[in-house]
């Protein structure tokens, strides 16, 4: 199973692990992925190539039309945010927390 992702970067290729990966935003035609330590990633795809790729099945979920939320990286959450566990804050759109929520314990009790 994948565990990782390799971006498309203006530096070349970089492998990135999902574990490392607290959430993906979309800003200008450019894709921004945030880890846990604090460095971002800036990768020349769009956020639909990576929706494709990086699915539920992977922990990943679309929370909001510009956000990827990688959910074993969250901390807590509420109908309208969440917060990843370095203590960034990700807005869930109007109409996703209910989704969100199910996904997540889902995720966390798959097993």
């Amino acid at each position: 199973e994948a565990d990782n992702i390799v971006l498309k970067t203006a530096f070349g290729y970089q492998k990135l692990y999902f574990h490392d990966i607290e959430y993906v935003e979309a800003q200008n035609k450019r894709v921004i992925f945030f880890l846990r330590t604090g460095k971002t990633v800036k990768a020349a795809e769009s956020l639909h190539s990576f929706e494709d790729r990086l699915c539920a099945d992977d922990g990943f979920f679309k929370c909001h039309r510009s956000y990827l939320v990688y959910m074993p990286n969250v901390d807590n959450f509420s109908m309208t945010e969440i917060i990843t566990k370095s203590g960034r804050s990700i807005p869930i759109a109007r109409g996703y927390g209910k989704a969100f929520k199910e996904a997540y314990f889902a995720f966390v009790f798959r097993d």
